[in-house]
């Protein structure tokens, strides 16, 4: 089973210090994991009431991107949400441009490199390539995947399936869990 996400309702801890240590730990990621697995343990020993949620299951939303290699010119762009990147026609000069290179496959093994290793898109999505197609998948799964839009400014060149990552992003199970709780 994949856990989708955790949800735990700090205010329904009856001890307030864990539940401030808790909400005042998370710009340290090693500590807010210490102050989680205290919370955890001290519900698991019964010595807390809590309510806890977590999403799992569901599938991952996704969208592909058809390269026609002729119909692609430099300047061109293609647009994750906020993230634009751009047709190069030479060596990329930052992490949102990518290269137009020989034919269809190697351009989109580029792009998908590209998405692969950028700093904000590679945190949403990932994307696999076979020839002219590249494939972008949500990183997380249910819903929430299908509202990452996707948008080319010439069609012609570099096509995508729809205006985002429309296929897939079922709903995940929602399970609760009540620690001493009635």
């Amino acid at each position: 089973m994949s856990l989708n996400y955790l949800w735990l309702n700090p205010s329904s801890l009856t001890d307030a210090s864990l539940s401030d240590r808790l909400k005042n730990s998370h710009p340290d990621g090693r500590q807010f994991v210490n102050e989680l697995i205290n919370v955890l343990a001290s519900l698991s020993n019964g010595d807390q009431t809590a309510e806890i949620r977590y999403g799992h299951g569901g599938t991952a939303a996704s969208g592909t991107l058809t390269l026609t290699y002729a119909n692609i010119d430099a300047g061109e762009t293609v647009k994750f949400g906020a993230v634009t990147l751009t047709v190069s026609a030479g060596a990329p000069a930052n992490e949102n441009e990518f290269r137009k290179q020989t034919d269809a496959t190697v351009t989109a093994t580029n792009l998908k490199n590209c998405i692969n290793a950028h700093s904000v898109l590679s945190k949403y999505v990932v994307a696999t390539s076979a020839t002219n197609v590249v494939t972008v998948t949500s990183l997380v799964r249910g819903k929430l995947g299908s509202l990452i839009g996707m948008a080319c400014s010439d069609a012609t060149g570099i096509n995508p399936s729809s205006s985002g990552l429309a296929t897939g992003g079922t709903a995940e199970t929602i399970s609760t869990f009540k620690f001493g709780v009635a």
